[in-house]
């Protein structure tokens, strides 16, 4: 019997006999257990504050302690600035709060759940109803 005849047969019902025994070392990985899921709705990470003008660390450490006491990571960076990293997003706000209210030059991101996105829908006659592509978009 050769290929042709049995285009289905396995690979040991040819010349070659038995299958040599084999394991995979990766097989655990294709086991996906519950506990080990990714949490669904994961908190995304606030964007950095840049603040500009800092002459002066302390007083900013100092009101960083005082409205969020170890939630935020601190950088230095060239020419007086200061890069602050609030670790939670209800922290990011008053941060910004409190930076507006001593009237502090600094800058920032949208974070990510603010951030809005377009998309452009292709090939749609014009007299399609907007209560349409809503209700088709959701």
């Amino acid at each position: 019997m050769d290929e042709q005849e049995h285009p289905n047969a396995k690979k040991t019902d040819y010349w070659l006999g038995e299958a040599l025994p084999t394991t995979n070392r990766f097989s655990s990985l294709m086991e996906e257990t519950p506990e080990q899921a990714p949490p669904q709705h994961a908190d995304p990470k606030p964007p950095p504050i840049f603040i500009s003008g800092v002459a002066n660390i302390k007083p900013l450490i100092e009101l960083l302690n005082v409205i969020a006491p170890n939630k935020y990571l601190v950088k230095t960076l060239p020419n007086g600035q200061v890069w602050v990293q609030p670790t939670e997003s209800p922290i990011y706000t008053t941060i910004i709060k409190a930076l507006m209210e001593k009237n502090t030059e600094f800058h920032t991101y949208k974070s990510r759940q603010d951030t809005s996105f377009r998309a452009v829908i292709r090939n749609l006659h014009p007299s399609t109803e907007v209560q349409d592509i809503k209700r088709a978009l959701m």
